[in-house]
Protein backbone atom coordinates (compact mmCIF):
# COMPACT_ATOMS: atom_id res chain seq x y z
CA UNK A 1 0.00 0.00 0.00
CA UNK A 2 1.28 3.50 -0.75
CA UNK A 3 0.38 4.47 2.83
CA UNK A 4 2.64 1.82 4.40
CA UNK A 5 5.36 4.28 5.44
CA UNK A 6 2.76 6.49 7.14
CA UNK A 7 1.42 3.49 9.02
CA UNK A 8 4.90 2.38 10.13
CA UNK A 9 5.78 5.92 11.27
CA UNK A 10 2.50 6.11 13.21
CA UNK A 11 3.43 2.96 15.12
CA UNK A 12 7.06 4.03 15.61
CA UNK A 13 5.90 7.30 17.19
CA UNK A 14 3.64 5.33 19.54
CA UNK A 15 0.37 6.63 18.13
CA UNK A 16 -2.77 4.53 17.80
CA UNK A 17 -3.19 3.41 14.18
CA UNK A 18 -6.66 3.10 12.66
CA UNK A 19 -7.03 1.62 9.18
CA UNK A 20 -10.33 1.18 7.32
CA UNK A 21 -11.40 -2.36 6.58
CA UNK A 22 -10.94 -3.09 2.86
CA UNK A 23 -14.17 -2.11 1.12
CA UNK A 24 -15.79 -2.07 4.59
CA UNK A 25 -16.55 -5.79 4.09
CA UNK A 26 -15.65 -7.14 7.52
CA UNK A 27 -16.18 -4.13 9.76
CA UNK A 28 -15.46 -0.45 9.98
CA UNK A 29 -11.85 0.00 11.11
CA UNK A 30 -8.96 -2.00 12.52
CA UNK A 31 -6.84 -0.64 15.36
CA UNK A 32 -3.30 -1.28 16.55
CA UNK A 33 -2.45 0.33 19.88
CA UNK A 34 1.18 1.00 20.89
CA UNK A 35 2.46 -1.93 22.92
CA UNK A 36 0.07 -4.39 21.25
CA UNK A 37 2.82 -5.78 19.05
CA UNK A 38 6.63 -5.82 19.19
CA UNK A 39 8.45 -3.13 17.20
CA UNK A 40 9.97 -5.87 15.03
CA UNK A 41 6.49 -6.47 13.56
CA UNK A 42 5.67 -2.85 12.64
CA UNK A 43 6.53 -3.30 8.95
CA UNK A 44 4.31 -6.38 8.72
CA UNK A 45 1.55 -4.74 10.77
CA UNK A 46 1.43 -1.88 8.24
CA UNK A 47 0.38 -4.26 5.45
CA UNK A 48 -3.13 -5.53 4.71
CA UNK A 49 -2.14 -9.02 5.87
CA UNK A 50 -0.59 -7.65 9.02
CA UNK A 51 -3.65 -5.58 9.85
CA UNK A 52 -5.85 -8.63 9.32
CA UNK A 53 -3.69 -10.79 11.56
CA UNK A 54 -2.56 -8.35 14.26
CA UNK A 55 -5.13 -5.56 14.55
CA UNK A 56 -8.24 -5.32 16.65
CA UNK A 57 -11.40 -5.02 14.50
CA UNK A 58 -13.76 -2.18 15.41
CA UNK A 59 -17.40 -1.65 14.63
CA UNK A 60 -19.54 1.47 14.36
CA UNK A 61 -20.06 1.60 18.13
CA UNK A 62 -16.41 2.55 18.73
CA UNK A 63 -16.44 6.35 18.51
CA UNK A 64 -12.80 7.15 19.16
CA UNK A 65 -11.62 10.66 18.29
CA UNK A 66 -9.29 10.67 15.29
CA UNK A 67 -6.61 13.39 15.17
CA UNK A 68 -5.62 13.21 11.50
CA UNK A 69 -6.98 11.44 8.41
CA UNK A 70 -4.62 10.11 5.72
CA UNK A 71 -6.20 9.26 2.37
CA UNK A 72 -4.75 7.75 -0.76
CA UNK A 73 -4.83 9.73 -3.99
CA UNK A 74 -3.99 9.09 -7.61
CA UNK A 75 -3.80 12.83 -8.29
CA UNK A 76 -4.15 15.95 -6.16
CA UNK A 77 -4.34 19.70 -6.80
CA UNK A 78 -2.15 21.83 -4.49
CA UNK A 79 -4.22 24.97 -5.16
CA UNK A 80 -7.58 23.74 -3.90
CA UNK A 81 -6.96 20.31 -2.34
CA UNK A 82 -9.12 18.52 -4.92
CA UNK A 83 -8.12 14.88 -5.19
CA UNK A 84 -8.88 11.83 -7.24
CA UNK A 85 -8.79 8.47 -5.51
CA UNK A 86 -9.31 5.07 -7.06
CA UNK A 87 -12.79 6.09 -8.17
CA UNK A 88 -14.76 3.86 -5.82
CA UNK A 89 -15.61 6.52 -3.24
CA UNK A 90 -14.49 4.61 -0.16
CA UNK A 91 -12.40 7.49 1.24
CA UNK A 92 -15.44 9.76 0.97
CA UNK A 93 -17.71 7.14 2.53
CA UNK A 94 -15.30 6.50 5.41
CA UNK A 95 -14.83 10.24 5.96
CA UNK A 96 -18.58 10.83 5.94
CA UNK A 97 -19.17 8.02 8.41
CA UNK A 98 -16.49 9.35 10.76
CA UNK A 99 -18.01 12.85 10.58
CA UNK A 100 -21.50 11.51 11.22
CA UNK A 101 -20.27 9.49 14.21
CA UNK A 102 -18.41 12.48 15.65
CA UNK A 103 -15.00 10.81 15.34
CA UNK A 104 -13.66 13.74 13.29
CA UNK A 105 -14.75 17.31 12.66
CA UNK A 106 -14.47 19.76 9.80
CA UNK A 107 -11.19 20.94 11.34
CA UNK A 108 -9.58 17.48 11.39
CA UNK A 109 -6.64 17.68 8.95
CA UNK A 110 -6.81 15.50 5.84
CA UNK A 111 -3.43 14.48 4.44
CA UNK A 112 -2.39 12.59 1.33
CA UNK A 113 1.02 11.14 0.46
CA UNK A 114 1.82 10.98 -3.26
CA UNK A 115 4.74 11.12 -5.68
CA UNK A 116 5.63 14.54 -7.06
CA UNK A 117 4.27 13.59 -10.50
CA UNK A 118 0.80 13.11 -8.94
CA UNK A 119 0.58 16.77 -7.91
CA UNK A 120 -1.21 18.57 -10.75
CA UNK A 121 -3.06 21.84 -11.23
CA UNK A 122 -4.54 21.23 -14.67
CA UNK A 123 -8.23 20.35 -14.84
CA UNK A 124 -8.74 19.43 -11.18
CA UNK A 125 -11.62 19.52 -10.96
CA UNK A 126 -12.28 19.55 -14.72
CA UNK A 127 -13.03 22.94 -16.24
CA UNK A 128 -16.65 23.91 -15.67
CA UNK A 129 -17.00 21.44 -12.77
CA UNK A 130 -16.83 22.03 -9.05
CA UNK A 131 -16.03 19.72 -6.19
CA UNK A 132 -19.15 18.01 -4.94
CA UNK A 133 -20.32 18.37 -1.34
CA UNK A 134 -19.29 14.77 -0.57
CA UNK A 135 -15.79 15.12 -2.09
CA UNK A 136 -13.00 15.12 0.50
CA UNK A 137 -10.34 17.74 -0.26
CA UNK A 138 -6.94 17.49 1.39
CA UNK A 139 -5.30 20.04 3.64
CA UNK A 140 -1.74 18.75 3.36
CA UNK A 141 0.07 17.02 0.49
CA UNK A 142 3.28 15.14 1.27
CA UNK A 143 5.64 14.08 -1.53
CA UNK A 144 9.19 12.72 -1.38
CA UNK A 145 10.48 16.24 -2.10
CA UNK A 146 8.12 18.60 -0.30
CA UNK A 147 5.18 19.19 2.00
CA UNK A 148 2.42 21.41 0.64
CA UNK A 149 -0.16 23.09 2.86
CA UNK A 150 -3.26 23.76 0.79
CA UNK A 151 -4.81 27.19 1.27
CA UNK A 152 -7.83 27.40 -1.08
Amino acid sequence: TPQKSVRVTTLETEKVLYVPQPRLRTGFFSRITPGMIPTSKYNFAATAGGMKQLAEPLDLDDRTQIDIVVVGSTAVNPENGARVGKGEGFAELEYGMMRQLGMISESTPVVTCVHDCQVITEDMPPEGKVMMEHDVPVDIIVTPKRTIRVDP
